[in-house]
């Protein structure tokens, strides 16, 4: 049994897209959602993902709960029954499925893509694994789950059975573990988004080319104030509303008040329903053929450019706002996605 551990739909997709690409059967698959207390919507949305490929689908279990060790009986059910598993699926490389990974520590790991986390150094250069912005961010923020550990350790390499990606031009792969390495291809990407699982949404006919600005997650997480991000999202909105038909879709974990503050800011601009929030972005494409993606930083930029060719901006003024505070590690990864990400001007 391969059991895989997600916390969210966009790994969901892309660990979808991996094992379909693999050819492992859909019944050998067994899914479980490691989420925050604030973050238990999204359960529901990675089941529809998961029994739309044919998985077996065990639920979610609350992070902060099981880094403490207070564990119900339904989990010890549910622990008892992962305990078979052949090997562990995880996102980027380990996150927050860290204690499961030390439940089990004679399984074989999978670790696969998962957004910006994975763009850190502690996923390009094995030498820089340790030393995550991630780690230090999640023991700064995090202090109620101090004893979870979010990433795969030296000592975890040798348990290391392959190393998923896509974006392979972005990462490299020199100083990684001695791992087999899988490519997922575009096509196995698109076969899984289009399979039946993404709610119907109407896009009526455009009378200007369509443009989608990006949320981002860093206001959740305190690394930028809403007011920085919301003032390079605004700034977005009025450069591109004279040209494009302006779509606005926040980002799964955001609250969805700033899409109504974006609302009374801009009543021209279109959003997404709320109830749809959740659905990474990369499911919309093809539907209202959007000519253009621009956010302040998204990996939906790497990924949309990727599967369908779709022309990619990053917000103007975000990469001097990050130049401001203190995290070099994300100032690191903006220079680097300069390279294939242009600015909108």
């Amino acid at each position: 049994m391969e059991l895989l551990i997600t916390i969210g739909p966009w790994q969901s997709l892309f660990a979808c897209a991996a094992l379909w690409q693999l050819g492992v059967k859909p019944e050998d698959v067994e899914v479980i959602v490691v989420h925050e207390i604030s973050e238990e919507n999204l359960v529901e949305p990675c089941r529809r993902i998961h029994e739309s490929q044919g998985h077996c689908f065990l639920g979610g279990m609350d992070i902060r709960t099981v880094s403490k060790g207070s564990f119900s009986g339904q989990q010890r059910e549910l622990l008892k029954r992962i305990s078979k598993a052949r090997r562990i699926w995880c996102g980027g490389l380990g996150g927050k499925a860290r204690w499961l990974v030390e439940y089990l520590p004679m399984v074989p790991l999978v670790t696969y893509e998962d957004g910006l986390i994975s763009m850190s150094a502690s996923f390009a250069y094995g030498s820089a694994w340790e030393q995550s912005w991630w780690q230090r961010f999640y023991y700064r923020v995090r202090k109620s789950a101090s004893k979870h550990r979010p990433w795969l350790r030296r000592e975890d390499f040798r348990r290391l059975d392959l190393i998923v990606t896509s974006l392979d031009e972005i990462y490299p792969s020199q100083d990684a573990p001695r791992a087999r390495r899988l490519r997922v291809e575009p096509e196995s990407l698109r076969t899984v988004l289009n399979a039946g699982w993404c709610p119907a949404v109407e896009f009526p006919a455009a009378v200007k080319p369509r443009a989608l600005v990006l949320g981002s997650n860093f206001t959740k997480v305190d690394i930028i104030t809403p007011s920085q991000e919301y003032g390079a999202i605004e700034r977005t909105i009025e450069l591109l509303s004279e040209r494009y038909e302006v779509w606005w879709k926040a980002h799964p974990r955001a609250d969805p008040l700033y899409t109504r503050y974006l609302q009374l800011r801009h009543p021209a601009l279109k959003t997404l329903d709320e109830q749809v929030q959740w659905v990474p972005v990369e499911a919309f494409i093809p539907k209202a053929d959007f000519q253009l993606l621009v956010s302040p930083m998204s990996s939906s930029l790497l990924y949309a450019k990727k599967i369908y060719g779709v022309e990619t901006r990053f917000s103007p003024g975000f990469g001097e706002l990050l130049a401001t505070l203190n995290n070099q590690e994300f100032v690191r990864i903006y220079r680097w996605l300069r390279k294939y990400i242009s600015v909108l001007e």
